[in-house]
This record gives C-alpha cells, sequence and structure tokens, in this order.
C-alpha cells in the first residue's frame, strides 16, 4: 500500500464587499472575512511565510495607536497587532519585529513567538543586537512633517529584553557604539559557528565589496564586519547561523 499526504495550503479569499479572510485546501475557513487589506492581494492567493498577515484593519475598526495590520497562526489563532513604521507593518530586523500590545511595544519572531513582551511606550528595531527604549515618551511632528521620538526616560535593551548599561572607558576593541556609548559585544558562538565564521571573514573583504557595491561604499570596515557576523535567525541546525544573542 502507498499512502501520500496533501500538502497543508492556505490561501486568501474575498467576499463580494472585499472583506479578506483565509481558507485551508478543502475549502473550510480559517480565518473568517472581516479584514480590509490595502495591499494588493487576488482572490484564491496563496498565504506565504510562517503566519498569516492582513495588511489592514478589521472592518468598521477605529485604527489603535502604533497598530498596523494582523498576524495570525496557520491554525486561525490570533498572535499580534504589528508596530506600524515606513506606511505598513514594521520589518524585521535581526529576525523579530515590533508589535504593540495595549499601547506598549515588544517584540514577535517570523514564527509569531511573542519574544519580549510588550512593556515599553517605544523601542527600536534591534540592531547589532541591541535596542534603545523609551517610556513616558511621545511623537512629535518636525518642521519636515515627519515625527520623533521626545520625551521620557531612555535605555538599552538586549536580546532577552534586559537592559544594559554602557561600559566604562576600559574598552577590548570589539563592542557595539549605540549614542556615543559603549556596550559589550553580544553575541557568543558555538564551536562549529566559529569555524564557519572564521571561513567566512577569511574573505570578508571579497564578500562586503560584492554585497555592498553601488550601495554604501563607504561604509567603515569594522561595521562590515559586524553585519557579516549578525545575519539573523536560521531554519538550519543552529539557532544563528552567525551567532547567538547573549
Amino acid at each position: 500500500m502507498s499512502f501520500s499526504q496533501k500538502k497543508e495550503e492556505l490561501r486568501y479569499f474575498k467576499t463580494k464587499d472585499s472583506l479578506v479572510g483565509v481558507k485551508d485546501q478543502d475549502g473550510k475557513i480559517v480565518v473568517p472575512a472581516e479584514f480590509k487589506v490595502f495591499s494588493y492581494l487576488k482572490d484564491g492567493e496563496l498565504v506565504k511565510g510562517e503566519t498569516i498577515y492582513f495588511d489592514g484593519f478589521k472592518n468598521d475598526e477605529k485604527p489603535g495607536k502604533n497598530e498596523w495590520g494582523y498576524v495570525y497562526d496557520k491554525k486561525g489563532n490570533f498572535l499580534y497587532r504589528p508596530f506600524f513604521y515606513d506606511n505598513g507593518a514594521d520589518y524585521f530586523s535581526e529576525g523579530v519585529r515590533r508589535f504593540v500590545k495595549n499601547g506598549k511595544v515588544g517584540f514577535a519572531d517570523r514564527n509569531g513567538k511573542i519574544v519580549i513582551e510588550a512593556k515599553h511606550d517605544f523601542v527600536s528595531p534591534f540592531n547589532y543586537g541591541y535596542a534603545t527604549f523609551c517610556d513616558g515618551c511621545d511623537w512629535e511632528k518636525t518642521d519636515d512633517e515627519h515625527k520623533s521620538m521626545v520625551g521620557g526616560t531612555w535605555g538599552v535593551m538586549n536580546f532577552r529584553g534586559q537592559e544594559i548599561k554602557p561600559l566604562m572607558p576600559k574598552y577590548l576593541g570589539n563592542e557595539v557604539e549605540i549614542d556615543g556609548e559603549m556596550y559589550p559585544y553580544p553575541f557568543s558562538y558555538s564551536e562549529k559557528e566559529e569555524k564557519i565564521l572564521q571561513f567566512f571573514e577569511k574573505q570578508n573583504g571579497v564578500l562586503s565589496d560584492i554585497y555592498y557595491v553601488n550601495h554604501y561604499s563607504d561604509i567603515p570596515k569594522g561595521s562590515k564586519e559586524a553585519l557579516l557576523r549578525n545575519r539573523g535567525k536560521t531554519k538550519g541546525k543552529f539557532p544563528f547561523l552567525s551567532g547567538q544573542n547573549i
């Protein structure tokens, strides 16, 4: 006897009034059609990625502060609402992106798992293993009609959501600079990861020149090396192909 397992497929569907939901391959509704989606989406389009994302709001819903869209898991369970950034949902940076809950900001990974709870009024994207945050701050319009975050108490967090203080004047040479302050190097590596990095670092000059051709031609050598060592999470055997945040 031979057995075949049907590959699970989820697809977006649209109602006559252009509301969007998701069905499985058997036509069963996984997420009801109650979303006004702003991006171009065909009826029957395949759901891609690890989660279901609706690029818009529920019908007749009043937009929340700093929120954009909805994210569900593949079983139709609500996960989180992404942080509003650049006219849409926040981008993933170093494997995570910002989300909003009760007006506070936290981080979720590509699988929809909450990795840092929403507890600050504002948090920047992660960069070189750190993110800045503030409490008691708020948006203020600038002269060019853009907004900037002003006021409040500011700090720096690591990938565990822990506040990290800047180093004293004694440095080791591989620190990360944030707003003029130096912070500990935030990555550690397994023996296998270190061997992989050593191989690529021998070719770092050639690789970075190829990667940055016509882009950031004057980026410092140290920054190129840091970017090589920090490319986010992967799906392979190693939690980080290029480093584990500590």
